[in-house]
């Protein structure tokens, strides 16, 4: 599913580069017992605490890592939208903030766990990039546009397996290069 399709990518970034550390509040994922059996030292469970994971996250991308948070969309977004703003975007640091569980995956859980909101308060942060994935395709190239292209992200997926859109040759990565280019070139 398209869950499994980020992690995995995320895994093998992170197999790569001892500073790839991943942050989740009491979410599982396949991938996730990959991580703690090669790579333990670079996966915490930090509990239902996602406002505190949002400050661990600043302190360990101002010590150097590379740092990826995830848990149900709306409780990362909405519940932690302060310390997104003041811990992440006002320092300007690189850290991945993905998130499940897009619109009303979370449906039967009640409003609580509906994330129809989080796009419109996301753009609201100063300086932060948003994918949103369509296919497990997608899914699985948003943590390498994040790994290679370091800047506060918000990314949003659903719980599922949905119809294929891309084909997996698609070169998302120079669609984001070119897209860089122009930004940079008129500053």
């Amino acid at each position: 599913d398209m869950r499994d399709a980020f992690f995995e990518e995320l895994f093998q970034i992170a197999k790569s580069d001892k500073d790839v550390i991943l942050l989740y509040a009491d979410q599982g994922a396949l991938t996730f017992k990959k991580f703690y059996t090669d790579i333990p030292k670079q996966i915490i469970n930090v509990g239902i605490a996602e406002q505190n994971m949002i400050s661990v996250a600043a302190g360990l991308a101002l010590a150097g890592k590379k740092v990826f948070v995830h848990t149900i969309l709306t409780f990362l977004t909405l519940r932690c939208y302060e310390q997104i703003k003041v811990d992440l975007s006002i320092m300007k640091l690189p850290v991945t903030i993905a998130g499940i569980g897009a619109g009303f995956t979370y449906g039967s859980d009640g409003p609580t766990h509906h994330s129809n909101q989080d796009i419109a308060a996301m753009r609201a942060i100063p300086g932060i990039r948003i994918l949103n994935a369509s296919d497990n395709v997608n899914t699985s190239v948003f943590p390498h546009i994040a790994y290679q292209f370091p800047k506060l992200t918000c990314i949003r997926f659903e719980k599922g397996n949905f119809p294929v859109l891309y084909d997996k040759d698609h070169n998302f990565l120079l669609n984001m290069e070119l897209i860089l280019l122009l930004i940079y070139n008129q500053h």
